[in-house]
């Protein structure tokens, strides 16, 4: 009489497949045995890793007398006391065009909402058109065609 060999093949699908969803979830988890999802609320490319604040974060205005529209006023954002800019802004961001801020004050206000994105981990620390009017910063005519 032969033996059928039915039953035994879906038994060693079935090992397979479990031992590959054992390696994908070991794979998943850091050493300490958490896993790597993000906490709630947290997203982008860090999210559910642990981030320490900047030391510090310092905003210095600056004037700039090299842009095609005459001079404006820039910023830059310096972290933890570094000798290099973090991030350089010599023109109004979220704009078109390469002008700059028209007072000192408003690219400190600028560089001020940056700094508080960064300190929050607020990532990119983009501005958006509508933040620099909440701030009441002066923004450019848009030119017409």
């Amino acid at each position: 009489m032969k033996r059928s060999r039915k039953l035994r093949y879906p038994f060693n699908t079935i090992r397979i497949v479990l031992a590959g969803l054992l390696f994908i979830w070991s794979g998943c988890t850091e050493p300490g045995g958490t896993a790597d999802a993000p906490a709630a609320g947290e997203t982008g490319s860090h999210a559910g890793k642990q981030q320490s604040a900047p030391q510090a974060v310092e905003v210095v205005v600056f004037s700039n007398d090299s842009l095609e529209k005459g001079s404006g006023w820039g910023y830059d954002v310096f972290l933890d006391n570094s000798e290099t800019p973090y991030i350089h802004q010599p023109i109004i961001p979220a704009i078109p065009g390469e002008q700059g801020f028209t007072s000192a004050g408003d690219a400190r206000k600028a560089g001020a909402l940056v700094a508080y994105k960064i300190r929050n981990h607020i990532m990119p620390p983009a501005v958006t058109p509508a933040e620099l009017d909440s701030l009441g910063i002066s923004l450019p005519q848009r030119e017409a065609p």
